[in-house]
């Protein structure tokens, strides 16, 4: 791994020279020339180290050399960023006119004094570097040219597949675990990648060469290829070689097209194992391309790779099994100065992308999760891939545990596992003094987290005078309640998450002096309600992430902050003529073209009487904006003519940009939303929240990619569509109708003269939800018919056939369901059910579903489940809540033999608990809450139902809740 980090800080330290060439300076020719010759040095080291790379596995002394070599690279890359950091607070200075601190900061003899002090510290680490490369003869390393990329390849020898048994001595564990992922079946696509990596002569080629002849493996695959690749990777030249090596002929054509029809035959109908031995390329076009062409193969066919991938050494610092978020990965990634590009007007984090896909194509992740936009937002790590990773970064990567003596001096990328109390880890943690990053509690995506046990002011004080090299720190979830002003030290810091920690009220004013600061995540935050006067100082911002926090307002001068690309929300305060601390406008946000994914506009309210201002946020500009969010205070006491008046015309100064996926209008005054509205073509989520005025909303037909509608608390509103022409919902995945007092349906009836002049009512042509999965309809209390069902008897019902998760409740006009509709929903899996009937048992059921979760809420003439229930043995979970005359459970609930969670809430009449109960040997929870007779029966020992429901290990608990909301 040394090379690898090696040739990333060289990348830094290069960056670093670049931006001190640029400035002015001004100090002594000596100190420059410093700089000159401490690039030379650089490139020479950067010239021998693909030799070293190769060599180092088989010499001791080539390894010990690269070791000693990273640690004086790293602290040359320290002291340049020292000087960087140095000069980006002048810059801050000027920028604020402090004139005075200007002068005194960066006058003649201040300058003259620090320049001798730089000078002289460049010169020992530079002739410290100097002596070590000079070292690089007594290992006959051999100088090469240097590219963009690491040292990683060399055109080798061919390999081939034979290997004898004694050759491979030692790695059983890895044998296992590689033999095992070629013999696993249970895969999703046709064709798997497993690659293996580690540095040159670790063994990669031996360790493939023993699974791909071993007895289990050449049993389990009907064919299978060796093919040596080394460089260039070309899918033609890779086609070739499989039919050759397979037909043990020459391919009667080299033309693409007949060579992959020729591949195909081969491989069509067959389980094969395809061998791709030393392996540089990591362009995944090329690696789809190759894919592509193996699909013909049968479910179970694997290709298997050995590789030298430096990107490999930057995932290690994340626990097994561990759900990686992709954003976070790749700012971690940037802040150790990992992502590179020649190109400057190549935002980093697009690099870093690259850099994931890349990885993800090579299957070094799975698992990968989507958001609705289909952007990968979490993954995870493959067991072996991780062991791998952490054999490649040895001690320098360490996942933190009680025991981990591995910690040493030259540890420097440290996570934990889980939580801990400081007094357990303290020990070992500190003798990783030149850390660089240290993630106390890795971002989670399940917020059902224990927050750390002793943190406070004095152990974070403790941190940063021990660490004072960190790049990244995570004290997410620590249950601080103040951070100290010593984090202002932390020179060097890119990366600081603060996240989740609800006690801190503000932040200390020293946090604005961290001028290298990159990312900056404070979400659920909660109980913060300002952030600092001079944010403007941290003038390497790219992310600033505020969502769930408290904030009043926003600080003047976030508009300098040009580099920003996230900032979550913006808050605005009420317009006061007498302020001693300044508040930031909209104008704040008309530069910030690079915003990117989210933001939301807070406080519009206090904007009604200046809707001009609007126009200042030069929303039209933001292009890689994904979602805009409009709020006003619903609550806020205006006149409300004025009020709608004046948001139609701040509404429609809010145009953004056409590219946006994502719209919330929350809190409007308005009777009609902006023209601009039915424009976002591109809308996958539009949801309208609490908008009393409003009375209409755009044709749906005009977002055709349109997945998820969300309507809530628009007391105005009684029809959905417009007229017989909104048609087209076919892509709607998700609708959540919420507190729609009014709504009747999805369109009005038509009224048409027939030919003897009477009036004639009819409902226009109804909308098809193919897609939709989620449907959720609450508190309509005038709703008598389900506005996605043709109401038409004449009209066949639409294909719900898709539909996973149905929540109906709170429709007090609704007395009944089609049963052709009902029985149609042969996907449920979730149900929340509040619909009655007029049959002695009061509830609908459902067709063959698949039942995992099933809500049975405020039904007020349920007597007993309906007998339908007890084929629903797929259920996992039962809530039973609000039937004050359900008096008995049946005995066929011991039915549900896969049911976890049972939920019985407010049924007072429920007597007793059925027999059936014994035979529920996989329940976990049983919560029963407001029903006295159940209660008393299920008394722990004493009870009558006791023994009935004794088996049951979490009883009583407090009542759970699941989380059915789609994302």
């Amino acid at each position: 791994m040394a090379e690898l980090v090696i040739f990333n800080i060289a990348g830094s330290i290069g960056k670093s020279l670049g931006f001190l060439a640029l400035q002015e300076i001004g100090l002594l020719w000596s100190f420059k020339d410093e700089l000159r010759k401490l690039g030379n040095t650089v490139s020479t080291i950067q010239a021998v180290l693909s030799d070293a790379e190769e060599k180092q596995a088989q010499n001791r002394a080539v390894r010990d050399w690269l070791e000693k070599l990273k640690d004086a690279m790293y602290e040359a890359d320290d002291l340049l960023d020292d000087y960087s950091t140095k000069l980006l607070r002048r810059q801050v200075m000027t920028q604020d006119k402090k004139a005075k601190q200007v002068r005194i900061f960066f006058s003649k003899s201040n300058q003259l004094g620090y320049g001798l002090q730089m000078s002289h510290r460049i010169k020992a680490i530079r002739k410290r570097l100097h002596e070590i490369a000079a070292d690089r003869w007594t290992f006959g390393l051999v100088e090469r040219p240097i590219a963009t990329q690491p040292p990683e390849h060399r055109k080798r020898e061919d390999t081939h597949s034979f290997v004898l048994n004694e050759d491979v001595i030692g790695r059983n564990d890895e044998k296992k675990d590689v033999k095992e992922l070629l013999l696993d079946s249970n895969m999703e696509e046709n064709v798997s990648i497993i690659p293996i990596v580690g540095i040159g002569g670790l063994g990669k080629t031996t360790l493939a060469k023993y699974v791909f002849n071993d007895e289990h493996v050449q049993r389990h695959f009907d064919l299978k290829v060796w093919v040596c690749v080394s460089d260039p990777f070309d899918v033609k030249t890779i086609v070739q070689k499989l039919i050759e090596s397979t037909t043990k002929k020459i391919p009667e054509s080299f033309e693409m097209d007949a060579l992959q029809s020729e591949l195909r035959v081969i491989i069509g109908g067959k389980r094969f194992l395809l061998i791709l031995d030393d392996v540089w390329n990591e362009n995944r076009d090329k690696w789809l391309n190759l894919k592509t062409l193996l699909v013909g193969g049968l479910r179970g066919s694997k290709v298997l790779i050995t590789t030298r991938s430096m990107k490999v050494a930057k995932i290690t610092v994340f626990p097994k099994d561990y759900e990686i978020q992709v954003q976070e990965l790749i700012k971690l990634w940037i802040s150790q100065g990992f992502v590179h590009s020649s190109d400057r007007n190549r935002c980093l984090e697009d690099v870093g992308h690259e850099y994931f896909m890349d990885l993800l194509w090579g299957s070094f992740f799975q698992e990968p999760h989507r958001n609705a936009y289909g952007d990968i937002k979490s993954c995870k790590m493959h067991d072996l891939i991780h062991d791998f990773a952490q054999s490649v970064a040895e001690n320098e990567c360490i996942i933190l545990n009680p025991n981990a003596e591995e910690i040493v001096e030259k540890t420097r990328y440290v996570a934990f596992d889980r939580v801990y109390s400081f007094s357990d880890i303290q020990a070992p943690l500190l003798k990783a003094n030149k850390m660089r990053t240290l993630l106390l509690q890795l971002p989670i995506v399940n917020r059902d987290f224990e927050v750390l046990a002793g943190w406070n002011k004095s152990i974070i004080d403790t941190l940063v005078s021990s660490f004072k090299c960190l790049r990244a720190l995570n004290l997410s979830c620590s249950n601080i309640q103040e951070v100290p002003n010593s984090i202002g030290k932390l020179k060097h810091l890119r990366f600081l998450d603060l996240s989740w920690n609800g006690g801190i009220k503000l932040l200390p004013t020293s946090i604005t002096k961290l001028q290298n600061l990159q990312t900056l995540n404070l979400d659920y935050c909660s109980g913060l309600t300002e952030l600092p006067e001079d944010m403007s100082n941290l003038i390497s911002l790219r992310h600033l992430e505020i969502y769930g926090c408290s904030l009043s307002h926003m600080p003047h001068g976030l508009k300098k902050l040009t580099a920003l690309q996230t900032l979550s929300h913006y808050i605005l305060g009420k317009k006061e003529s007498h302020v001693f601390k300044p508040k930031g406008g909209l104008s704040e946000l008309y530069g910030l073209n690079e915003l990117r994914r989210s933001l939301c506009i807070k406080g519009l309210e206090h904007l009604r009487s200046y809707p001009v201002e609007a126009k200042a946020t030069n929303l039209e500009r933001k292009r890689y904006l994904q979602h805009l969010g409009l709020r006003w205070d619903p609550e806020a006491d205006d006149d409300i003519d004025k009020a709608i008046a004046n948001d139609e015309q701040l509404l429609q100064n809010f145009r953004p940009h056409l590219n946006l996926k994502s719209i919330l209008i929350d809190g409007y005054a308005g009777v009609e939303l902006s023209s601009w509205v039915s424009s976002l073509s591109n809308l996958v989520f539009l949801s309208i929240w609490s908008c009393r005025w409003c009375q209409h909303i755009p044709p749906l037909n005009q977002f055709p990619f349109l997945k998820y509608l969300h309507l809530s608390k628009l007391s105005a509103l009684e029809y959905i569509g417009n007229d017989d022409s909104d048609v087209s919902s076919s892509s709607l995945q998700s609708i959540r109708l919420q507190n729609l007092p009014k709504l009747k349906g999805w369109w009005r009836m038509i009224e048409t003269v027939t030919a003897e002049y009477e009036p004639h009512h009819h409902f226009p042509l109804f909308p098809s939800f193919p897609c939709l999965t989620y449907l959720n309809i609450k508190n309509c209390s005038t709703m008598s018919l389900i506005p996605v069902i043709s109401p038409s008897s004449s009209s066949p019902f639409s294909d719900f056939s898709n539909l996973k998760s149905l929540f109906l409740n709170g429709l007090e006009e609704l007395e009944y369901l089609p049963e052709e509709w009902l029985q149609n929903l042969t996907s449920l899996e979730t149900v929340d059910w509040g619909v009655c009937n007029e049959d002695e048992e009061g509830i609908q059921c459902f067709g063959p579903t698949r039942l995992r979760h099933l809500y049975i809420n405020n039904v007020a003439n349920l007597v007993s489940l309906p007998r339908e229930l007890r084929h629903a043995t797929t259920l996992q979970w039962l809530d039973i809540g609000d039937c004050p005359i359900l008096m008995s459970l049946p005995e066929w609930i011991g039915d549900f033999t896969s049911l976890q969670t049972l939920q019985i809430l407010n049924c007072p009449n429920l007597i007793s608990m059925p027999e059936g109960m014994l035979r529920l040997t996989s329940l976990r929870y049983l919560t029963i809450v407001r029903c006295p007779h159940l209660e008393e029966r299920c008394q722990e020992g004493i009870g009558e139902d006791w023994q009935k429901i004794a088996h049951i290990p979490n009883f009583p608990i407090e009542p759970l809740y699941y989380k059915w909301e789609s994302d």
